[in-house]
């Protein structure tokens, strides 16, 4: 059998999960200059660059220490989501905010920020705690830094879908007060 997680769960590499890595680093560090270059027209409160800032840095040191790559993996995959997001500010931008479209796409987004995002993130700290032993083997300052990526993802998360699932509602329930 193949052991996806190394042979101590923790050291991994493989060559088509450093370029995923380092593809994504590239679309982060883009995504972030535009997203200061743009902020004022994107609306961004800065939680947006934090996020693209954390990743960078989660990145750079799975790839320094050769370390945490399956994390990183489990971490991209929460990105399936941001097809939903961008969508999103284009048919804000568009004047399609009270469209059909506009709600399917933002139940889509709710929907996979509470299937995607947040079971990535618990999936990540529970292998993080099962790991533990491999993971105090870092430097002490990485240490650190790993835990407050790790921490500051997962608060991100649990904040964009709290705002999300609040914005679902709302909608939800002002059609049904339309209808009744």
């Amino acid at each position: 059998t193949t052991d996806y997680f190394g042979k101590d769960g923790f050291h991994v590499e493989s060559p088509l999960g450093t370029a995923l890595e380092c593809m994504s680093a590239g679309y982060l560090a883009y995504d972030a200059v535009l997203v200061v270059r743009h902020s004022k027209q994107l609306g961004s409160n800065g939680t947006t660059l934090t996020h693209h800032c954390v990743g960078l840095g989660a990145i750079w040191i799975s790839i320094s220490h050769g370390a945490g790559q399956f994390w990183i993996v489990a971490f991209l995959m929460t990105e399936a989501t941001t097809p939903l997001v961008n969508t999103r500010w284009f048919l804000d931008r568009a004047g399609q905010k009270t469209s059909l479209i506009y709600y399917i796409n933002g139940a889509g987004m709710c929907l996979g920020f509470w299937i995607v995002r947040l079971p990535a993130g618990i999936c990540v700290l529970y292998h993080a705690y099962r790991y533990q032993t491999e993971l105090r083997e870092l430097p002490t300052g990485i240490l650190c830094i790993v835990w407050l990526l790790f921490i500051s993802l997962n608060l991100l998360n649990v904040y964009w879908t709290i705002i999300i699932t609040q914005g679902l509602l709302k909608v939800v329930r002002g059609r049904i007060k339309r209808k009744a």
